[in-house]
């Protein structure tokens, strides 16, 4: 007698399902915990082709599928309601940024060690360029997170813990991710992203990506260097790079909104 609503994560840039070859043991689950829906939310129409497809239930699916903003980025809305714990603590002249990368499972060919390592190394390394008026906050999967202490950085600090995780995003003024569904997310705040994509080709070989890089309407990085460079420099738009950013909040966030949780 239970009604079963599935509210996905986010809009995906990686493969899932079936395309993911790394993840062939875990596909069932989620094949049936997305059949046995009787709703399922979805942030747009590519969204929900490529999910339904890739863990085949495209022929089988009985509910309904709700085309919706996901709540939780109703803070990241311009004219979204702004919670309190989100607020920052810093003075309007220090420069916010935010480094959310995706997780490099062990599952996609990434030992823990090769991920924990290069994730240190491009903290340091960001640290030691960091200036006094700029602080990047790090928001990393909780694996990762068991082995990184922030003691020793200057400029480079975690989320706090007593934020809610956008509520503190938005309070930021750009964001560092690389093939995360966060950048959809954050899109529709038009504030800079930046991709530090420095293992493309290590991460492509075993997972894969329904876009390419190239697809996406947001300058990469490779180096420490690039990624500051970007952040640094005022990103302004060509008239062909402005529609392509309007053509990417057209076809990935038009159903976001302020107000998405009270239509809901």
């Amino acid at each position: 007698g239970q009604i079963i609503w599935n509210t996905w994560h986010g809009t995906p840039l990686k493969a899932l399902g079936r395309r993911d070859r790394s993840a062939v043991a875990t596909l069932g689950n989620v094949q049936k915990n997305l059949a046995l829906a009787d709703y399922l939310s979805m942030p747009n129409e590519f969204t929900a082709s490529n999910m339904l497809h890739d863990y085949m239930i495209d022929k089988i699916y009985r509910g309904t599928i709700l085309y919706c903003g996901y709540p939780r980025n109703n803070v990241l809305h311009p004219l979204g309601e702004k919670p309190g714990n989100g607020k920052p603590d810093e003075g309007h002249d220090v420069r916010r940024y935010a480094y959310m990368p995706t997780w490099r499972s062990r599952r996609a060919g990434f030992p823990r060690s090769y991920a924990s390592a290069h994730l240190i190394y491009h903290l340091l390394r960001l640290d030691g360029m960091l200036c006094d008026d700029e602080v990047m906050f790090v928001n990393v999967h909780p694996l990762d997170a068991r082995n990184l202490s922030f003691g020793g950085f200057k400029h480079i600090r975690p989320f706090p813990s007593d934020a809610e995780t956008y509520a503190f995003l938005d309070t930021c003024d750009a964001l560092v991710t690389d093939y995360s569904s966060v950048l959809f997310d954050f899109a529709p705040t038009r504030k800079p992203i930046v991709l530090f994509t420095f293992d493309e080709d290590e991460y492509l070989r075993d997972r894969g990506m329904y876009l390419t890089l190239d697809e996406l309407p947001f300058p990469r990085a490779t180096s420490c260097e690039e990624v500051l460079a970007e952040l640094r420099h005022e990103q302004t738009r060509s008239p062909e790079s402005k529609r392509a950013f309007n053509r990417f909040l057209e076809t990935y966030c038009s159903y976001d909104g302020p107000e998405t949780a009270k239509l809901l």
